[in-house]
C-alpha cells in the first residue's frame, strides 16, 4: 500500500509491502516504511521492488535490532538514494534518526521524548515523537495497571 504525502515535497511511502534492491551484494529488503520522492523507479514490470528509496524506516524488535542496526543499514547506505534511516523503537519512546551528508558521512540524532519533532528534510515532513508512539504508550500504560 502506497500513500502519497499530503505536505512537503511530491513523496510517496510504502509500508512494509515494498521490497528494496540493493545491488551489492545483491540482495532485496522488506523495510518496516520506505520513502521515494518525484519518480519512483521499480526494478521491472512487475512493480514490487524500489531501487531509489530515500528515507527507510525500520520498527526495532528484539529478533531484529542487531541486524537492522547492523549488517540491514550498512547494505542501505550503499543505495545511492538513501539519505536517511529511521530507528523506532517498540518498547519505548526512543528514535534514532541518521541522516547522510555530502561527503557520505552520517550525522546521528536521538529524540526520547514525546514532546519531541523530527525534521525529515528528506520528505519535507515534520513528525511528532507522541503520533508516533499514541497509540503504543497507551497500551503499556494500561498493561502496567
Amino acid at each position: 500500500m502506497s500513500t502519497p504525502l499530503a505536505h512537503g515535497k511530491s513523496c510517496t511511502v510504502f509500508f512494509s509491502d515494498m521490497k528494496v534492491k540493493i545491488d551489492r551484494p545483491r540482495k532485496f529488503c522488506y523495510p518496516d516504511v520506505v520513502a521515494i520522492c518525484d519518480e519512483i523507479l521499480f526494478e521491472d514490470d512487475q512493480e514490487d521492488v524500489v531501487l531509489n528509496p530515500v528515507l527507510i524506516v525500520e520498527v526495532l524488535s528484539d529478533s531484529t535490532e542487531a541486524y537492522d542496526r547492523g549488517m540491514k543499514f550498512f547494505h542501505y547506505r550503499q543505495i545511492s538514494t538513501f539519505r536517511e534511516y529511521l530507528l523506532i523503537s517498540q518498547n519505548s519512546p526512543l528514535v534514532e534518526q541518521f541522516v547522510r551528508q555530502v561527503d557520505n558521512s552520517w550525522h546521528y540524532y536521538e529524540f526520547r521524548v514525546l514532546e519531541a519533532k523530527l525534521n525529515l528534510a528528506t520528505i519535507g515532513c515534520l513528525l511528532r515523537l507522541s503520533d508516533v508512539y499514541e497509540k503504543v504508550l497507551d497500551v503499556t500504560c494500561s498493561n502496567n495497571l
